[in-house]
């Protein structure tokens, strides 16, 4: 039977290893999306599964329903409209499908937009001008 010392040192050394758990716990669960957004891109559409989501880290899929290839670009979008791109996925090639995750998301107003410029992609059009972004919000 094991004496006082050693179940004080064993005692100690199980509480230890919980707080341990409830610290690793808490801080690597900031890295687990809130929200999943699905985001279909067609020629000259972006249409999200979410328009809003709550603050913190989400999982954007874009899903080229469209004939060009298309990006999914997520947007900040400044009190004075200014906008600053946050997270993108690049190159997604007709019927496939591509995504990103943006962590620590703010309160506030974004876009999701397709940014293919002329001479990206073999496009010869500007996809965002064309109409290819939409509002979404961060609550």
């Amino acid at each position: 039977m094991p004496g006082w010392f050693e179940m004080g040192r064993l005692i100690a050394g199980v509480a230890l290893v919980l707080t341990l758990s409830v610290f690793v716990v808490a801080c690597g669960g900031d890295d687990k999306p809130k929200a999943t957004v699905d985001v279909d891109l067609s020629e000259w559409t972006v249409k999200p599964s979410l328009t809003e989501v709550s603050a913190g880290t989400i999982k954007v899929i874009g899903h080229n329903k469209g004939t060009q290839t298309h990006e999914i670009a997520l947007l900040s979008v400044g009190a004075d409209g200014s906008k600053k791109e946050v997270a993108d996925h690049e190159g997604i090639k007709p019927g496939a499908s591509g995504d990103f995750t943006a962590k620590n998301l703010k309160p506030g107003k974004y876009e999701l937009a397709c940014l293919i410029a002329p001479g990206e992609e073999g496009s010869t059009e500007d996809h965002y001008q064309k109409g290819m972004h939409t509002e979404f919000i961060v609550k």
